[in-house]
């Protein structure tokens, strides 16, 4: 058996023979492989970023490389980031940008 690596799991489809469908850890070391029934709620590196962290939620099963919603092409997270954007004009300090 091999040793098992201590990380944060990068999750992509992967379809078994037969039975539920399950999701394995893209790294090149790892074998972990675990059913969509078991992964709700637990902790992902996004897929295409590969930088942030988010948490398994039964709409990220839809994608075959669950990704954050920095990565995400949604309505919602499309408005989050204009918002987020609007905001930082109003939070960030003039002197900051001259710089």
């Amino acid at each position: 058996m091999s040793k098992s690596l201590n990380h944060v799991h990068t999750y992509v489809r992967w379809k078994p023979a037969f039975g539920e469908m399950h999701y394995r850890c893209d790294h090149p070391d790892c074998m972990h492989h675990a059913p969509t029934s078991l992964l709700r709620g637990k902790k992902s590196i996004c897929a295409v970023c590969k930088e942030k962290e988010l948490i398994l939620k039964s709409s990220d099963f839809k994608l075959a490389r669950p990704r954050c919603e920095d990565c995400s092409e949604t309505a919602e997270a499309v408005a989050r980031r204009e918002f987020a954007a609007i905001a930082h004009q109003f939070v960030t300090d003039p002197e900051e940008d001259q710089q």
